[in-house]
């Protein structure tokens, strides 16, 4: 495949679809498998839904709502893939049902976050099939990062390393 060339990650956004209907028996650990992000992550156009997954169309797969704050993280805050955020999932639309839906929640701050925390290195923290978790290190003239740990089986935790840079520090859930 040529460098330039990208493609949507169709395996990944079916990921998402399956995630959020069976969770929590879904292991997060298996969110990657057989993913365009995972073998091929510079050609990878991760998406958690656009206008061709919605109700009636071609791609149509759907993600209940408590998990698309998940996916977005997972494709907005860790390095792999380049991400694409839905104006539907941002601003809401409209229409009859099973075609209206509001925001996302909490997309704006992750959109924030990814701007302004998610650079540098990448830690991962795939040691429970219902809680993973990364860190991003800060980089590229930024010394900030971002720790993200997210679950599909309600509360939970995780330890994770900062980094030394960050030791002592205070962080702040943005979202």
């Amino acid at each position: 495949m040529p460098k330039g060339f990208c493609l949507f990650d169709v395996p990944l956004l079916y990921k998402f679809s399956n995630a959020s209907k069976s969770s929590p028996d879904f292991d997060l650990r298996t969110i990657y498998d057989s993913t365009l992000v995972a073998s091929k992550p510079a050609n990878a156009i991760t998406l958690v839904q656009n206008h061709d997954t919605q109700p009636g169309q071609s791609l149509y797969a759907e993600i209940k709502d408590f998990f698309k704050p998940l996916a977005y993280a997972l494709i907005l805050l860790r390095k792999e893939g380049h991400p694409l955020v839905f104006y539907g999932d941002l601003y809401g639309i409209s229409g009859p049902p099973p075609y209206k839906s509001g925001p996302v929640k909490g997309l704006t701050q992750l959109m924030l976050a990814r701007k302004l925390y998610a650079h540098g290195s990448q830690s991962s923290y795939w040691d429970h099939p219902n809680c993973i978790g990364w860190v991003r290190q800060g980089g590229h003239g930024k010394a900030i990062g971002c720790a993200v740990v997210m679950s599909n089986a309600g509360e939970t935790e995780k330890k994770m390393s900062v980094g030394r840079i960050h030791a002592k520090e205070v962080w702040t859930d943005v979202v």
